[in-house]
């Protein structure tokens, strides 16, 4: 009809609500800077957070190649892992992430990403073994992964 306008405005999509702008705006600046690990940091957890785990983990194994010597990295590979059923793949990154000084168990009892882990029978030993090996904090003054 002529002359009748909605009265509500349209509501735009803003860029922090929308997953796939967030994803897309990281993604090219991988595309323009392989190397740069803030965004691939933040890539890794957008698809992570969205349920897209085979992006999140490639990206975490890219990670791991650009800081061989980074806990929180290991940390989130073996996540990104347990995540994906890589089990196996998963035990070693942990205790790499703990190796490299890692040390939050009270995180790594309760982060959701690490359910499949904690489900396997060896779960327990592990940890066990971890902790006669290398005293844990459990006052969280390590430093935190990104929660995915």
């Amino acid at each position: 009809m002529a002359g009748s306008e909605d009265p509500k405005p349209k509501s735009r999509k803003q860029p922090a609500d929308d997953p796939a702008w967030e994803i897309e705006f990281f993604r090219g600046i991988v595309e323009n800077s392989p190397n740069h690990v803030d965004a691939l940091v933040n890539l890794g957890n957008l698809y992570t957070k969205h349920g897209d785990y085979a992006k999140g983990l490639e990206v975490d194994r890219r990670l791991v190649q650009l800081r061989p010597d980074d806990a929180i990295v290991h940390y989130n590979l073996a996540c990104s892992m347990s995540l994906m059923g890589e089990i196996e793949g998963a035990f070693a990154e942990l205790k790499l992430a703990i190796d490299l000084g890692y040390n939050d168990l009270d995180y790594i009892l309760r982060d959701g990403d690490l359910d499949k882990i904690r489900k396997d029978p060896r779960f327990s030993e592990f940890i066990d073994r971890i902790a006669e090996e290398k005293p844990m904090n459990d006052e969280r003054r390590n430093a935190r992964p990104q929660d995915q």
